[in-house]
């Protein structure tokens, strides 16, 4: 079966609500529960850790397997800011006895620096949280900052956000940014990493909106799958984003259920 995962964004539910919350992601058949907590400022987390415990401990209850997803910024002083809110964080799971989740980095337009892969994992290391995956944009090529992290011990997983998609952004307009071309794009991006070793696996990242490309591409629903079909000749492992936006759309949720069935 194809290994789905979805980045949960959206509203931090209160204590109330986390088991239905969980009821919920659990239906769509999803294998993986990345937990977005990434907050603003975007490095500093949106969970406080009683609330990140139970969301936890019922994702897992329901069979799925948590990450933290957390921003990369590589400058030393939001990395020992970070560290610091996290140090708030982590002592209810120890108290509690449950396991702390790996940690997912975002590695986005705010890390630039490979210097600060190594002080990021330190940082973190420190709580006992342990870098095992990121995910970032597939370019021209690896930036040094990204392979910095791809290179630490333990990350074994790399996520491509193949977006394809079409908004009135100029950079949609692309024609790499469609269904199919950008997912072959990403696979053949990750391949030398892949061969080399520096990664066991990559995940496809897809997106779940903005789906009305331009003729004579697919649209709606028939994009998305054309987009993970081709995703699929290359990895079992995806990654939808987001919650947010496909809770709400009963055609994109059966989609979903459908794809975890392949």
């Amino acid at each position: 079966m194809t290994d789905i995962g979805i980045w949960i964004d959206g509203p931090v539910p209160s204590e109330a609500q986390i088991p239905a919350w969980a009821d919920e992601i659990a239906s769509t058949g999803a294998s993986l529960a990345s937990l977005w907590c990434v907050g603003d400022p975007l490095h500093l987390p949106r969970w406080g850790g009683r609330a990140l415990l139970l969301a936890t401990k019922a994702l897992r209850a329901r069979g799925l397997v948590v990450r933290w997803t957390i921003w990369g910024d590589s400058r030393p002083a939001k990395i020992e800011e970070q560290r610091a809110a996290w140090a708030q964080i982590v002592p209810a799971f120890w108290a509690a006895g449950e396991p702390l989740a790996e940690i997912e980095v975002d590695l986005e337009e705010a890390w630039r620096d490979p210097a600060g892969a190594t002080l990021l994992a330190q940082e973190l290391g420190t709580l006992g949280l342990t870098i095992t995956a990121c995910n970032s944009v597939p370019g021209p090529k690896v930036s040094k900052a990204v392979r910095a992290v791809l290179d630490l011990p333990g990350v074994e997983e790399w996520t491509l956000q193949a977006y394809s998609q079409y908004t009135e952004k100029e950079w949609t307009h692309d024609p790499l940014v469609r269904p199919v071309t950008f997912q072959a794009y990403a696979a053949k991006f990750a391949q030398p990493l892949l061969e080399a070793g520096i990664v066991a696996r990559w995940r496809c990242g897809l997106i779940t909106i903005n789906q009305a490309h331009p003729a004579p591409h697919p649209r709606g629903i028939a994009a998305l799958d054309a987009a993970a079909d081709e995703a699929l000749r290359h990895t079992d492992l995806l990654c939808l984003w987001s919650w947010k936006h496909l809770r709400t759309q009963e055609a994109v949720l059966d989609w979903v259920l459908g794809l975890a069935r392949v």
